[in-house]
């Protein structure tokens, strides 16, 4: 079959084209992206469709990226096609938010063709990957510990993420990238070539180059097709779980646009949990606009609230989201923002419970703290850990993910060289801390154990024994030190990204046009 028919048999199965739609093609100057070009050119008067041309000008390889841009839209001019051009500083928002510049790139990105596609009132975006960008994509989230949605890798039509009437389209995601380069070749098609693809310096490039070579040479050489066919069938499933819940989800979660959404946890409790932890998701996607930040440990801490026996309580989530339980009435929803400081935005300083980042970092603006978390070999360590500053835990005995939490009523402790517990309002007095401060001591808690009163005590189940080989070391230090350790904040908001600068592939030039 000629690659023209393959593809356009793809667009029909997917029905990806639809007679008026008007197509922004993400062109970066690749062999992929060239492809995509001809063949939309081809398809535009059967298709009855129109074809825009977009180049983002990523500035990370100087004069490079400016050829490329100046050959996209040499292109664009001979096929007579309109050509729309942006340069983004994809470096400087790397610096500022504290992302890979993989990740910075694919943000910056999305953000752009998104405003270009508003500007020149295009309803799909149409993008270059190929079956070998959704092996390795697959094997991508296999590595990461991705769930059943991630593994039924790219979707060939998507809703753009955060704008309501564009669609994403790849309509290559069959064709093999040995198929689109004898394609050129034989059209007579010119390409850019961005060096940095050909090594292995990024994660895809290091999975493409390496890992999936090695598989196909020593375990399966069909290994690629392998994955295509996991993607398919997964894609399947993740189709009818997703209508499950769209009922379900209608059923018993009340929304207020942008704001919040609530259910009751004795109607969520009647589903499995697969579906439960969906249900949530799809809440924090609405809400959010995205479920980036949002990892599975948050997913599983909402669950853990919302089953709860404590009548009140509550979850500090990333990007400013919190999680209320009162009774049987769980809610979710942004919380006012402000500025604590140059550089950050952070949630108001009402206190709750908030998920440790294991290993990392921990902000805590309403003590003006950082808690540090890592995994330690015994034998590495410097012996004794300082008491106002760091917590030695055996790692074999502490269940992921832990909470930064304060104090409750009624809760129990059980300080280091006491085997039975007492009151954690007695240790306090104990060990003469006012009223005042004592609602200020952070306490490290999981499944209302006490692991940690910070600055204290460590709890005497989780000392460090004979026995133990791994450390969870907990270290806590002020905020200040942090931005004088990084000479930024926390990542937060991205910056203006009109200003000019460049984006990236996976790398840092002119890969697939992905988003």
């Amino acid at each position: 079959m000629f690659l023209e028919e393959k593809v356009e048999k793809t667009i029909i199965k997917y029905n990806l084209l639809e007679e008026g739609d008007k197509v922004l093609a993400a062109v970066s100057g690749g062999p992929d992206s060239i492809c995509l070009l001809h063949l939309l050119s081809l398809l535009a008067i059967p298709f009855k469709i129109e074809v825009h041309v977009f180049h983002l000008n990523h500035l990370t390889r100087g004069e490079e990226s400016r050829e490329d841009a100046r050959f996209v839209q040499e292109i664009s001019s001979r096929r007579g096609l309109p050509f729309s051009y942006k340069a983004l500083d994809v470096p400087r928002y790397q610096r500022l938010s504290g992302l890979s510049l993989q990740e910075a790139a694919r943000r910056a990105r999305l953000k752009a063709a998104g405003q270009v596609s508003e500007k020149v009132k295009a309803n799909k975006i149409a993008l270059g990957h190929n079956a070998d960008d959704q092996a390795e994509t697959v094997v991508m989230r296999i590595l990461r510990g991705a769930g059943l949605e991630g593994l039924a890798g790219m979707e060939f039509l998507a809703p753009y993420p955060g704008r309501e009437g564009i669609l994403l389209i790849r309509p290559l995601m069959e064709v093999f990238r040995e198929e689109i380069e004898k394609y050129c070749r034989q059209k007579d098609l010119d390409y850019r070539i961005d060096p940095t693809n050909l090594k292995p310096l990024y994660l895809r490039n290091k999975v493409r180059l390496e890992l999936i070579p090695y598989i196909e040479n020593n375990y399966n050489p069909s290994f690629k097709e392998g994955l295509l066919q996991l993607a398919k069938n997964l894609s399947r499933e993740n189709d009818y779980l997703r209508k499950q819940v769209e009922g379900i989800y209608g059923k018993i979660v009340r929304e207020t646009p942008g704001k919040s959404f609530q259910l009751h946890t004795k109607e969520l409790a009647k589903y499995h949990e697969a579906l439960q932890l969906r249900v949530l998701r799809k809440g924090l996607k609405n809400l959010k606009g995205d479920l980036k930040t949002i990892e599975a440990k948050h997913l599983e801490g909402i669950l853990e609230l919302a089953r709860g026996k404590v009548a009140h309580s509550s979850l500090s989530l990333p990007r400013g989201l919190r999680a209320e339980k009162s009774y049987d009435l769980l809610k979710i929803k942004r919380e006012v923002k402000h500025k604590e400081h140059e550089g950050r935005r952070e949630v108001s300083a009402r206190k709750g419970r908030k998920i440790l980042n294991i290993p990392g970092k921990t902000y805590v603006p309403e003590l003006n703290l950082v808690i540090e978390g890592k995994r330690e070999k015994r034998e590495d360590l410097p012996w004794p850990p300082d008491p106002e500053r760091e917590a030695y835990l055996d790692y074999s005995r502490v269940k992921l993910p832990l909470y930064l939490s304060y104090r409750w009523p009624g809760a129990r402790f059980s300080p280091l060289g006491m085997e039975g517990s007492k009151k954690l309002k007695d240790f306090f007095m104990d060990e003469k801390i006012s009223s005042e401060e004592r609602e200020r001591i952070p306490l490290i808690v999981r499944d209302g154990d006490i692991l940690w009163v910070v600055g204290k005590r460590i709890g005497h189940p989780y000392r460090i024994r004979e026995e133990t080989r791994e450390v969870l070391v907990l270290r806590v230090y002020p905020l200040k030190d942090e931005e004088g350790r990084n000479g930024i904040s926390e990542p937060g908001t991205p910056g203006d990204f009109n200003k000019p600068g460049g984006d990236s592939g996976e790398g840092p030039g002119n890969g697939p046009a992905d988003i």
